[in-house]
């Protein structure tokens, strides 16, 4: 009862912490709304992680702003910062979500929010409190992007969800998910959620001694991977090296 009682409270906080904070026009120090095309486009380039980051905020702002104006600023850099990431790696996938995102009801960008944030919390909780609260996290986020007829979003919970139960060790129920969540990425051309799902699915594999398949995905994944500067080939050099000698070079 009270590892219950404590977990119930351990997930108010994360949910309270990923709530979207009082309306600031500004993601300083993350990247400012005053940058030129070309320094978005450079940033993109150098790291793409603060841009999504910067992309997952404005929508976040979008969501707060309390007058019209202020919406639409939010929206517009929304667009700027979309088109800057595609400028820099040829992926046009930000600009439709946020045309997407732009285009719908208040109310259904509310509840999008509200889905996102959970998901991220899901994130802080498999590091602060323990795999299970974050999966209720997770499931509860797929449910909701699901009920929104949100892809990328259910393909992002679905890929956290395989994560999950990667951790947990339940590979065969990591299998499903993350095949399921590379699917769906797939169909709505999410390369980034894609390779999340690839790099975890070899990782699987790994792990029931079928290197060759192993092999097979970590090099599918690995040029989405490399491409973020903050990352240059750590990720899958070290599940590379992590193969037995006889899988790396057959």
């Amino acid at each position: 009862m009270i590892a219950a009682a404590a977990a119930t409270l351990a997930l108010r906080v994360l949910c309270a912490v990923a709530a979207p904070q009082p309306f600031v026009d500004s993601l300083q120090p993350y990247i400012s709304r005053s940058a030129t095309d070309s320094a978005l486009t450079a940033i993109a380039a150098r790291e793409p992680d603060s841009l999504r980051f910067a992309l997952t905020l404005t929508r976040d702002a979008v969501v707060r702003a309390p007058t019209d104006s202020a919406r639409t600023s939010s929206l517009s850099f929304a667009s700027r910062l979309a088109l800057s990431y595609s400028r820099a790696w040829e992926d046009s996938f930000y600009i439709r979500e946020i045309s997407r995102f732009g285009a719908a009801p208040p109310a259904w960008r509310k509840r999008w929010v509200a889905a996102d944030s959970a998901r991220r919390a899901g994130i802080v909780a498999a590091s602060r409190v323990g795999t299970p609260a974050a999966m209720k996290l997770w499931r509860s986020s797929a449910r909701d992007f699901r009920a929104l007829s949100d892809t990328a979003g259910l393909a992002a919970a679905t890929g956290n969800i395989g994560a999950g139960f990667y951790l947990e060790g339940a590979i065969d129920s990591a299998a499903v998910y993350l095949e399921r969540a590379r699917k769906l990425a797939v169909s709505i051309g999410d390369r980034r959620t894609e390779a999340n799902a690839v790099g975890t699915l070899a990782s699987v594999h790994k792990d029931k001694g079928e290197y060759r398949e192993a092999r097979t995905l970590y090099e599918r994944a690995q040029p989405h991977e490399s491409r973020d500067a903050r990352e240059p080939h750590r990720r899958f050099a070290a599940r590379r090296l992590a193969l037995p000698a006889r899988a790396r070079d057959s």
